[in-house]
């Protein structure tokens, strides 16, 4: 995974690209769905446990049913042998009837039962999947800051590493800041004396270069690289503002001795 690439200025910040961000929370949200997963399964097998009891309540009552049912047509058909005349006959007949009646007219109120049943197991195990799939986004969150974080560490450690890298070490900053101030005190000579600008009218490369040598010849404590490292510094700003010239070098003072 690359790290991102930023501008020298930005280099105490890490700032993760859009796609390197994208890339991070998907992985995120696979972590999170691996580790819901067996739950988020076990979670959508409620609803099959709640419609198989409904099935197996709703085949017990139909069966309960059937068998009263049966039980009562045995009783009337033998009522013809039990001996039984007349209206005690027939209220024993009714009485059966009725029951059976009964019994039919049962089976709507238990169904409904066992159907409330099942509604509540359903709604149970709607509201833990509910419950579990939010669990799941805020793990994908958390991962994700988690990554972010680590990304941004490895990120920083790499740019810290690129700044010292870029960084002068304490030998060179000295030389170059000794350089400055040798330049400053030619250029501020050159400025004031018009013999100075007629031999030397810095206005090519090469009364650059001779001026770098001169300093390089005159000065000690930097060489001819660090005369030309700082010329160069005060050319770019001079073309971009001459009425400042040789001002405005961002060197640290230190001794030259001439």
């Amino acid at each position: 995974m690359p790290l991102p690439v930023v501008n020298q200025r930005d280099l105490r910040l890490a700032r993760l690209s859009a796609k390197l961000r994208r890339t991070l929370a998907h992985r995120a949200k696979q972590a999170a769905r691996r580790e819901y997963a067996p739950i988020l399964a076990a979670d959508k097998q409620a609803f099959g446990a709640a419609n198989a009891a409904y099935r197996t309540e709703a085949q017990s009552v139909r069966g309960a049913t059937s068998m009263v049912q049966n039980s009562l047509a045995q009783a009337l058909q033998s009522l013809q042998g039990s001996g039984l005349r007349g209206g005690y006959l027939k209220q024993a007949r009714n009485e059966l009837l009725s029951r059976q009646g009964d019994a039919a007219a049962s089976i709507p109120f238990l169904l409904a039962d066992a159907a409330s049943n099942r509604a509540t197991a359903i709604q149970d195990a709607r509201t833990q999947l509910i419950s579990d799939r939010a669990q799941m986004q805020s793990s994908a969150a958390s991962g994700f800051n988690a990554l972010l974080k680590e990304s941004r560490g490895q990120a920083s450690s790499v740019l810290k590493a690129r700044a010292d890298d870029l960084k002068p070490s304490e030998s060179e900053s000295k030389s170059l800041t000794n350089a400055a101030i040798a330049l400053r005190n030619e250029i501020t000579a050159w400025k004031r004396d018009p013999g100075l600008r007629e031999l030397n009218p810095l206005s090519s490369q090469a009364d650059w270069l001779r001026l770098a040598r001169g300093l390089d010849s005159e000065y000690q404590g930097f060489g001819l690289a660090d005369a030309m490292k700082v010329i160069n510094a005060m050319r770019r700003r001079w073309e971009k503002h001459p009425e400042k010239a040789a001002t405005g070098l961002r060197f640290r003072a230190a001794t030259t001795t001439r």
